[in-house]
Formats: C-alpha cells, structure tokens, sequence
C-alpha cells in the first residue's frame, strides 16, 4: 500500500466503503480473486529519489519515533526512517538505548548507508557527533554487513541548498 511507510493493516490507511485508484497486479479466476496495489499508482521512491536526496557522509535531523534493544528508528521525513544501530549511539558500550536518547527527541544522525534494496538506511549518531568524513569505523561498527565506506565520502554535512544548511529538502512521495 506504500513505498516508505508501514502499514500493518489496510485500515490504517482506508475504510470499508472508501473511493480508491488502484492498479490490477494479478487475476486469479481459480480462486476468483484479484490482487490490487495502491503504491504501483507512484514510482517507487527507492529507485532515484531517496539515494539522490540520501547520499552516505550527509548529516541529517530526525526525530526519534521508536526505542528497540537492537537500536533507535530515526524518522528523517514523513513515512520514512532509518535505523540507529545500538553500536552507533555512543563510543561507549550501550546497554539501554533509553540511556541515549528518548521517543520524540530530536537528533542530528550521519547517515552510513542507503539501501535501495532491502529498503533500508542506516545511521551513526556518534559520528554525527564526531564531525568525522569517514563512515568506516573500528569493531564495533555496525551490523556486520560487509560494508565499505571508506574515506571518500565527501562532506559531513549534506544539502540540496547553501552548504551552512543542514540535512536535505524533504522529498514529497
């Protein structure tokens, strides 16, 4: 039903009797059923918009929307976040996110990664903080997924506008 955002159940976004637009994705005269889809009505976001607007080394504010012992979901915009890994809070080992940081603040996050294909960003707050240009990081760097980014990122701070400014242009899905 959406690109970006999570939808658990059709009701959070539509009600029984509600007008909709939507897309025949598959028929099944078997079982006398057809498949609809809502998000095929827009390109998905995660082939150009999102890591155009989202590049690694860019340091962006989010508001924090959900607290997990694995680490912090950071909203960077409506309907789309990224995660903060636990490892990527504090140059210290942390054993309660809740320690760090709190549903509904407000934080300055690097962004480490964007991940079109599993749909997926992942963040640092500590090196936001650090100010540092790299990505790549000592041991406990993450989720263990392989990724190298080294030193070429580019600058700390990203825009789409004058570079005092910080983050990027909300993109509208």
């Amino acid at each position: 039903m959406s690109w970006t955002k999570k939808v658990t159940h059709p009701n959070e976004l539509h009600k029984k009797g509600d007008i909709v637009k939507a897309v025949v994705l598959e028929v099944d005269q078997e079982k006398q059923r057809i498949s609809l889809g809502v998000k095929q009505l827009s390109e998905d976001p995660w082939l150009h918009l999102i890591p155009e607007h989202y590049k690694p080394g860019m340091v962006v504010r989010g508001e924090v929307t959900k607290v997990t012992n694995f680490g912090v979901f950071v909203e960077l915009e409506d309907d789309l976040e990224g995660l903060l890994h636990i490892s990527e809070l504090a140059d210290h080992k942390v054993e309660n996110p809740l320690d760090i940081v709190q549903s509904g603040q407000e934080v300055d996050v690097k962004i480490l990664r964007v991940d079109s294909s599993d749909r997926k960003i992942g963040l640092s707050l500590k090196r936001a903080q650090w100010g540092d240009t790299s990505a790549a990081g000592g041991d406990d760097a993450g989720d263990g997924g392989g990724d190298n980014l080294g030193g070429d990122i580019g600058p700390t701070r990203g825009g789409m506008d004058d570079h005092s400014a910080m983050g990027t242009d909300k993109i509208q899905f």
